[in-house]
């Protein structure tokens, strides 16, 4: 055995021990849909992202790709705290365009771009792992 599958093995003996026997399906699996929008759209709506948080001029065309996919996510996004939590920070650079362009009433709290780049993470993460 691999030492990977050593380390698995001892988990599940472990989780069953502790009375728990079966394990969260992960995301990537569970919510298909969701992970694959996320991964085929993060680099575009990261390039939108930081040109909001940049103070950079937006198109329309991009702008309209960014809302698409922050719908798309939003529609498919499964109910876990964690991911809910990622994606609404995630999705604040869009929120903050769409006040700017007058589109809201009140105004979201900005996010850096280092708060940005954590919550892209937790999401990836959450769809490469359980």
């Amino acid at each position: 055995m691999t030492r990977r599958a050593l380390i698995a093995l001892t988990l599940l003996l472990g989780a069953a021990a502790a009375g728990c026997t079966s394990q969260p399906e992960p995301l990537v699996e569970s919510h298909p849909d969701f992970c694959t929008q996320l991964i085929a759209g993060v680099a575009d709506y990261t390039d939108f992202a930081s040109a909001v948080i940049d103070g950079t001029e937006v198109t329309a065309p991009v702008r309209d790709v960014a809302a698409s996919y922050v719908a798309a996510l939003r529609a498919s996004a499964p109910d876990d705290t964690e991911v809910t939590a990622a994606l609404a920070t995630y999705t604040t650079p869009y929120e903050v365009d769409r006040w700017a362009q007058g589109q809201e009433d009140d105004a979201p709290e900005p996010v850096d771009a280092d708060t940005l780049t954590a919550a892209t993470s937790t999401l990836l993460t959450a769809c490469a792992t359980q």
